[in-house]
């Protein structure tokens, strides 16, 4: 079957198709320099700065020029459309790299793991173009960086910058992507349907201007920014609220949001070093210390603050960023929680926003244990039930 006219131009304007072009332009870049190498050329040397800069011209065009290509508000269109599922979810957010995904501490098949035991039916999502990404905040000179093995690893924190940037956008960062714009979609599921659960996402490390913590695209951020661009009335003007309950501080939207008017309660863990980012949490007005002696009790009562906010902050949209690495034995986390006081945290959060009808969404941000999956989806399920399962799937 052949693409028409507009299914082409909206391939091209899609991340993936990017990693396409990067890809051949590498090839093509490798066998001219293997051609210059065989004949003792000295344009060998030209070669091999075309290497290094032909990412940039590539990232150029890709900024300033293709988003004028694309119809912003056909995009919008197709964000906005009627949804049925509330869980959103693609096959293609697992990290699936030769196997060198399994030398990070991130379970790489997390996503896959949690879908396979769910009631619901899902909302595939698809990849925001690059016109919306920059409309919500990206930086050109950050996604120039992004073309670049070295800093890459910096972010992932792997030691893989002997490979092309292409083989890690592909592999890592293009997953990561879309379960950015899977967050973006949940979004505006939740304002339809007053929740949603993106099964990916939570990269709560990644500002607009950088990443670490193997966290790339800010999808925090373009969630609030999403809401405040396109959807502000239909929160009725109410205050945006993001509840940070990964056991690590959430640096990277903090960052992005330190000038905005967004309520940000974060509980995490306050003795580990990373990323104690002393600016960043000049954002935070709530913050809360946890540790590993807390209990299930002192931890829930805690999360329990989070419907007095609701009450007298006029909050019209929750952004519940649901990390399981508060469970005990978790290697990062380095808290000593329940699974069963996980649940009853996420049944919670969920609760008093359909008491106080709030809409939100729930993202699932950190978590290292390869056992976190089946009490997440359990978690999940629980929810499903308590709010009502999806009847057939949205695509």
């Amino acid at each position: 079957m052949f693409l028409g006219k507009n299914q082409i131009k909206f391939l091209f304007l899609q991340m993936n198709y990017y990693t396409f072009i990067l890809t051949i332009l590498w090839l093509a870049n490798v066998a001219v320099i293997i051609y210059f190498i065989i004949h003792k050329n000295f344009y060998i040397i030209l070669s091999v700065l075309s290497l290094l800069i032909y990412p940039i011209i590539v990232e150029l065009i890709y900024s300033f020029i293709i988003p004028h290509l694309g119809n912003l508000e056909e995009e919008i269109g197709q964000i906005q459309k009627s949804y049925l599922a509330q869980i959103v979810y693609s096959d293609q957010y697992n990290f699936r790299a030769f196997g060198l995904e399994s030398f990070h501490k991130f379970d790489a098949r997390k996503y896959e793991n949690i879908k396979q035991k769910l009631f619901g039916q899902i909302t595939e999502p698809y990849y925001l173009s690059r016109q919306m990404i920059l409309k919500l905040g990206m930086s050109k000179l950050y996604l120039i960086q992004l073309c670049y093995s070295l800093r890459i690893c910096k972010y992932i924190e792997l030691p893989l910058f002997i490979l092309p940037g292409w083989f890690l956008r592909a592999k890592i960062l293009d997953p990561m992507y879309l379960a950015a714009s899977g967050t973006v979609i949940a979004t505006e599921i939740a304002l339809q349907k007053k929740w949603a659960i993106n099964l990916g996402g939570g990269f709560h490390h990644a500002s607009c201007n950088s990443g670490g913590g193997f966290c790339v695209y800010p999808d925090i951020t373009f969630a609030v920014r999403y809401i405040q661009i396109f959807k502000k009335e239909a929160i009725k003007n109410k205050k945006i609220m993001i509840l940070d309950l990964d056991a690590h501080q959430g640096n990277g939207y903090e960052r992005d949001l330190l000038d905005d008017n967004i309520l940000i309660m974060d509980v995490y863990n306050h003795s580990l070093n990373y990323p104690n980012d002393s600016i960043a949490k000049q954002a935070i007005q709530y913050s809360y210390n946890v540790s590993y002696y807390d209990t299930s009790q002192s931890y829930l009562e805690i999360v329990q603050k989070v419907e007095q906010i609701i009450k007298e902050k006029n909050v019209g949209f929750l952004i519940y960023n649901a990390g399981s690495d508060i469970l005990a034995d978790d290697p990062l986390g380095c808290l000593n929680l329940s699974t069963d006081c996980m649940i009853a945290r996420d049944r919670m959060v969920f609760d008093i926003c359909k008491a106080q009808d709030v809409p939100v969404i729930m993202l699932l941000s950190g978590g290292y244990q390869k056992s976190n999956a089946e009490f997440i989806a359990k978690s999940i399920n629980q929810i499903i039930t308590s709010r009502g399962a999806s009847k057939r799937p949205s695509r």
